[in-house]
């Protein structure tokens, strides 16, 4: 985990055959696998392969519910269990074939969008 700050999904910083700026960094950074908190959303976009996740946040408000796209505009915490089951599928190399991943992903051939959209 680099910690580099990086476009997603912005035609701003893809390069000339639409591959967006997470793919590019996952390929060189993390052998295809990479994990990025979407900073707007606090989701989790995780890039394994040819598949790509939006995962759920690992920070949640005091009520222990999420804030997509931050609208509420309440303070949001670390959640340790969600925060230790993100780093176990990392740890464990569970992209792949974790079924709550699987669940939200897409990719193959019946993709909304490419893995390298991102």
């Amino acid at each position: 985990v680099c910690g580099q700050l990086l476009c997603c999904a912005e035609n701003c910083c893809k390069d000339g055959s639409g591959k967006g700026e997470c793919t590019l960094h996952a390929r060189t950074c993390g052998a295809r696998t990479c994990v990025f908190l979407l900073l707007r959303q606090t989701s989790i976009l995780i890039l394994s392969g040819s598949h790509a996740c939006i995962y759920s946040s690992p920070y949640l408000d005091a009520h222990g519910e999420e804030d997509p796209s931050l609208k509420r505009g309440k303070p949001l915490f670390l959640d340790k269990n969600r925060y230790e089951a993100l780093n176990l599928l990392w740890a464990s190399g569970a992209f792949d074939y974790d079924s709550k991943v699987l669940k939200h992903s897409h990719g193959g051939s019946r993709r909304m969008f490419s893995a390298e959209f991102y």
